[in-house]
């Protein structure tokens, strides 16, 4: 009786010993049968491993052309991928003079394959799963930050000219009756350094989401105009070869938000529309700078006319875009 007790004891447990054992055995023993499939295995995932990290840095490359902001895990990523790749380049040379050192390759020494086999498969592990990690597709970057809003001297609308100018623009821009308005004078009498102000009171007030700038020129080109508003809007890319798609991501971006969108230099009439720009959306203002109120009123805008500014205005205008022209430059030198 009690030698049967020992034994229903006993058993449970020599089993369990003896299938730790078996299966350790036949583990260690397939780390010499798959000898060549381990090390072929690492060949090729280390292959594959460099492969895409060359992917991987011609993405970040293209960002960086792009002035966007790679992300902090995948600038870390190929660091790891530099750390691994040449322990397992060193392995396999290893491996190969291991091979040669025994009779030209014609022995075979057991303990040797077995550890190269097991260390084969620790790589092979490792670098799997370094690869896994690798998948970023195109998510490598953030959108590049809206260029910086300079403004030429603090209060320099202050003048007496421009404070009745900016009053006029800051209440159309509130108004909910206006959608467009055109600011209009000579060149050179400053309206970019006014729009550029607006645009800085504007992002500080949180009056819009978001604001977007273009500037149009005497001859303008549809889709410059689109990729100068896109960049401001963090869109990565727009289609090269068609206008219409360009015009449609755009309007999809736009429509469903508050954005400020300000025409630089405006010349003639241009169809909002073809640009991808919802006009008539209750979230959306324009802001044209132009020298022809003919411009302006073909596109409907509620017009604001920068006057010349007073000789002393000027004179202290002047002086103002000289001091900061100095301080940049002492900043570069």
């Amino acid at each position: 009786m009690a030698a049967e007790t020992v034994a229903s004891v006993t058993q449970p447990i020599t089993e369990k010993i003896v299938d730790v054992l078996f299966n350790a055995t036949v583990r260690q023993f397939g780390y010499l049968c798959k000898y060549k499939h381990y090390i072929e295995a690492l060949r090729t995932e280390a292959k594959k491993l460099t492969d895409t990290r060359n992917d991987l840095q011609a993405e970040i490359d293209a960002a960086t052309r792009n002035g966007e902001a790679i992300k902090d895990e995948v600038q870390r990523w190929p660091d790891k991928v530099d750390e691994i790749i040449p322990t397992a380049e060193k392995f396999l040379e290893d491996e190969v003079k291991v091979n040669k050192t025994c009779l030209g390759g014609l022995c075979v020494d057991l303990k040797s394959r077995y550890k190269l086999s097991r260390e084969a498969e620790e790589k092979i592990l490792a670098i799997s799963a370094l690869i896994a990690a690798g998948n970023f597709g195109k998510d490598v970057s953030r959108p590049a930050p809206p260029p910086a809003i300079i403004s030429l001297s603090e209060g320099f609308y202050n003048f007496k000219s421009r404070e009745s100018t900016m009053k006029d623009i800051m209440e159309a821009m509130k108004d909910e009756k206006v959608s467009i308005i055109g600011i209009c004078g000579r060149g050179g009498i400053g309206k970019t350094t006014l729009v550029k102000e607006i645009q800085k009171q504007a992002k500080e007030k949180k009056m819009f989401d978001e604001v977007a700038m273009a500037v149009v020129s005497q001859t303008p080109s549809i889709t410059k105009i689109q990729d100068e508003i896109a960049g401001w809007l963090g869109i990565k890319e727009l289609p090269d070869n068609d206008e219409l798609v360009r015009a449609s991501l755009l309007c999809k971006r736009i429509e469903k938000q508050r954005v400020l969108v300000i025409l630089d230099d405006l010349w003639v009439q241009i169809e909002l529309d073809r640009v991808g720009i919802p006009y008539g959306n209750d979230g959306c203002k324009f802001l044209l700078t132009s020298r022809s109120r003919a411009a302006c009123n073909q596109m409907q805008a509620h017009i604001v006319d920068v006057r010349t500014l007073t000789e002393e205005e000027s004179w202290r205008s002047a002086e103002g875009k000289r001091r900061v022209c100095l301080e940049r430059c002492s900043l570069t030198t």
